[in-house]
């Protein structure tokens, strides 16, 4: 971009993004990168026994952790570092992420690495977050866990990282995701039935197996989105409802804390209505699900956000049923 402007106006660009100088990186870290970039780069089986054999005794998540970390390095420079050398390590990587179905909080430890390593650049945390979901190194869980942690220890902390640009760009983008997959499962359905209605005797039985295969796909996806939606709903309420319960026991503090807290209320409720306008019937379903005792325990604010939600979901969905 600096190439195709005048040279008058490059002190009005913005400085290009460096990476955290304060995250510490695993020890390991420095003896791995001579393997994996430059001239010393060695193939994905000599890397994994590396790795192992600087780090025998650790777990997976351990070497997944120190591998990312190594990689962040090498890729600091520019973006398609980071894709050409995560293919290159690509198998060792999905070995060491395990099955994602099953939820490990070291994964949710690597988005957090990832965060703090490009704190000063949302546009690299949303990019790497997105390559990180497209390879399968982790799940949209661990996502979701990384940019709405629970507060509750450290609520203070807690809201400063809630403030970051980052944590909405992203949670935004893994809703788009996730509504997005099940949109494209209907839309593959309906073209396999379609074709399936022209189909010759002789090709029922393969447009049988593909309709039966699309549906799958439909209610796995479904599935998936109202899993994501229902823990995102609960980590948006919970968290506003923690940050509410701060607000009224710090009611004579500093008017920063208090401004502070009024645009993250502003942002979290924001967020949580732009995803119940999004799939009406799934999002009714996910605030449902509440148990009564959560629910009973909100403050009133929150209580009134939580109305507010099924209102707009029910709403929608009246709307969605009309001819």
């Amino acid at each position: 971009m600096k190439e195709q402007i005048p040279s008058q106006l490059h002190s009005l660009l913005p400085p290009k993004p460096i990476p955290n100088e304060s995250f510490e990186l695993h020890q390991s870290v420095h003896s791995l990168l001579p393997f994996i970039t430059g001239k010393t780069r060695v193939e994905c089986s000599a890397v994994r026994s590396e790795l192992f054999r600087m780090l025998p005794n650790e777990s997976s998540g351990i070497r997944l952790k120190v591998l990312l970390q190594s990689i962040l390095v090498a890729s600091s420079k520019t973006l398609g570092h980071f894709d050409i050398i995560s293919n290159r390590y690509l198998p060792l990587l999905m070995e060491l992420s395990g099955d994602l179905s099953i939820e490990d909080e070291r994964r949710t430890g690597c988005v957090l690495d990832l965060r703090e390593f490009w704190m000063y650049s949302a546009m690299h945390v949303s990019y790497f977050v997105g390559r990180y979901l497209d390879l399968k190194l982790v799940s949209r869980i661990n996502v979701l866990n990384a940019f709405i942690p629970d507060i509750q220890q450290d609520i203070v902390d807690g809201m400063h990282k809630l403030m970051r640009i980052d944590t909405w760009e992203c949670v935004r983008s893994l809703v788009v995701r996730v509504f997005l997959a099940v949109t494209v499962a209907k839309k593959e359905l309906a073209t396999v039935a379609f074709e399936g209605s022209l189909a010759t005797e002789g090709e029922a039985e393969i447009i049988a197996e593909r309709i039966a295969q699309a549906r799958f796909n439909v209610k796995e996806r479904s599935n998936e989105c109202e899993e994501l939606i229902t823990i995102a709903f609960s980590s948006l309420l919970m968290t506003f409802d923690r940050i509410v319960k701060y607000h009224k026991l710090q009611m004579s503090e500093q008017e920063l804390d208090a401004s502070l807290i009024r645009v993250l209320e502003w942002r979290i409720s924001g967020m949580a209505r732009e995803i119940a306008r999004r799939d009406t019937e799934m999002c009714s379903i996910a605030l449902i699900a509440f148990k009564e005792s959560d629910v009973t325990a909100f403050e009133t604010k929150t209580f009134e956000l939580y109305e507010e939600l099924k209102r707009i979901a029910s709403s929608n969905l009246l709307k969605s049923e009309k001819p």
